[in-house]
């Protein structure tokens, strides 16, 4: 198994003993942190996991917002993936040969940094198996819907995520809320439909309106795609 989280924290340097608190317990071998609000002015020493590697993709500005950025365990064989655009991160686990993508995509994204980004996901997921983790910013997908009939009307930007995800061929395992309000946020898409074995929606950290998900990434075994969630 290879246990993995996505979170979005809502500013990374008070939220580091959260990570802490959740990495030892359960072996957490990679974390997707979303919304760091990390700047250039603020080094990694500031923000480090001990036994972790620090990958990180700011927002590209000033401002104390937005931004994301990947922490994996020391002992996996790790390669950084360039990915070029704000609030994106990426790394390939050499010996899983698995590539990791984590991204946070503002609300306020404008029509080209949105059709950036849907570049960047299609020409990420071609020929190799892909993890994908991160705050999306979605609400509109009702994610435990099985059809896409069942969904009604979608925005036209939330629909050229929402096509863009399924021609990459990508199954997304978070069924249920993981923000305050009752909607999916923050999801987890494998371009392998038998990879997560367990996915468990923890208790938000303080002072965060978002719950981690822990999921749980089957490396040897090969079962049918099943999600059982814990509240």
């Amino acid at each position: 198994m290879l246990t993995v989280v996505t979170v979005n924290v809502n500013s990374l340097i008070s939220k580091l003993s959260c990570l802490g608190s959740l990495a030892k317990p359960h072996n957490v071998a990679l974390f997707s942190v979303t919304e760091t609000w990390l700047t250039e002015e603020v080094p990694d020493s500031f923000v480090s996991l001990e036994g972790y590697l620090l990958i990180r993709g700011d927002t590209g500005s000033k401002a104390r917002k937005h931004g994301t950025c990947i922490f994996v365990k020391k002992h996996i064989k790790s390669i950084e993936v360039p990915t070029n655009i704000p609030n994106t991160c990426a790394v390939h686990l050499v010996d899983l040969e698995l590539f990791v993508l984590s991204v946070y995509r503002p609300p306020s994204n404008d029509d080209t940094e949105n059709l950036t980004l849907l570049f960047l996901l299609e020409e990420f997921c071609i020929n190799r198996e892909v993890l994908l983790l991160g705050d999306f910013n979605l609400p509109g997908i009702p994610w435990s819907s099985d059809t896409a009939a069942s969904m009604g009307y979608l925005h036209p930007t939330v629909k050229s995520f929402y096509d863009c995800l399924l021609q990459c061929g990508l199954t997304q395992w978070v069924r249920e809320p993981t923000f305050r309000s009752g909607i999916t946020l923050d999801l987890i898409f494998t371009s392998e439909d038998n990879r997560i074995g367990d996915l468990t929606i923890l208790a938000p950290f303080p002072q965060c309106l978002h719950s981690p998900v822990m999921a749980y990434r089957e490396i040897f075994i090969a079962r049918g795609p099943w999600v059982n969630h814990l509240v």
